[in-house]
């Protein structure tokens, strides 16, 4: 069996400069925000070397200039590991699965306003996995992934986004 996982927090801060022979006066726009992630994963090796497995991801992000948003993604996924005799493993794996976004927009009056979107997801990546014990590794993975959904109220507006990422996680073997 493998068990893995990963999590992020980033905050963030950036500014912006407007100025110009367009522009009437110097103006200055500030953002600052966080992104929370936390990604578990639980797999069974079919043979040697190969898992099979199920993975969920969550994040939510949040800022002055940003809408509040949330994506749940639950994906099965393979992943196949070379070099076994050794203490560093590189590995690929792929995945397939479900993804629900949901934004928090303030409208005009004030009010916020929540929208869903419902699709599909799907990802690829190369790793290494650093065993730290018989029954431990830290992983280094080089992931892209793509979500494809569409608005729950009108299936003719569509959200899609795309992301390479490096990212570092753990695996505990059972």
């Amino acid at each position: 069996f493998l068990i893995a996982g990963r999590s992020s927090l980033d905050f963030v801060y950036s500014g912006t400069k407007l100025f110009g022979d367009h522009v009437s006066t110097e103006d200055y726009i500030s953002a600052d925000g966080y992104n929370l992630e936390f990604s578990p994963a639980l797999g069974y090796f079919v043979k040697n070397n190969l898992a099979i497995g199920l993975g969920t991801s969550y994040s939510l992000s949040d800022g002055d200039y940003q809408n509040k948003t949330s994506q749940l993604t639950i994906m099965p996924t393979v992943m196949y590991y070379f070099l076994p005799e050794r203490k560093i493993h590189p590995f690929i794996q792929a995945g397939f699965g479900y993804a629900n976004v949901s934004q928090e927009m303030s409208l005009g009056t004030g009010s916020p306003s929540t929208e869903s979107f419902n699709g599909n997801a799907w990802g690829a990546g190369l790793g290494v996995a650093f065993m730290v014990s018989n029954y431990i590794s830290l992983d280094l993975n080089l992931e892209y992934a793509e979500v494809n959904a569409r608005y729950s109220d009108d299936s003719a507006i569509k959200f899609q986004t795309k992301g390479l990422g490096a990212l570092i996680g753990f695996s505990i073997y059972l």
